[in-house]
């Protein structure tokens, strides 16, 4: 059973103490909405804030050093894969 929910692949058993259930995460635009809640959220409460360390603590609330997926994030984000089709950040 996946425990996250797409598009912002978030994983409600992390957040439910903010009132965040499947069945909200299922609306895309809500979805949408509290995955950059929680990227902002994440952003202001740790020290000087990268992508790597706002990624890895998005994917994993416990995690105390960068992992792969903040890597990857931060991969993405500097090919900017987005922009081959048109689209400007």
């Amino acid at each position: 059973m996946r425990k996250s929910v797409l598009p912002m692949n978030i994983n409600y058993r992390y957040w439910k103490s903010l009132g965040v259930t499947k069945e909200k995460l299922a609306c895309p635009f809500y979805n949408i909405e509290f995955g950059v809640i929680l990227i902002k959220r994440i952003s202001d409460r740790i020290a000087e804030p990268t992508i790597k360390k706002v990624a890895t603590i998005y994917n994993f609330v416990g995690a105390e050093k960068v992992n792969d997926y903040g890597a990857r994030v931060y991969k993405l984000y500097l090919s900017q894969p987005w922009a081959k089709n048109g689209c400007k950040k």
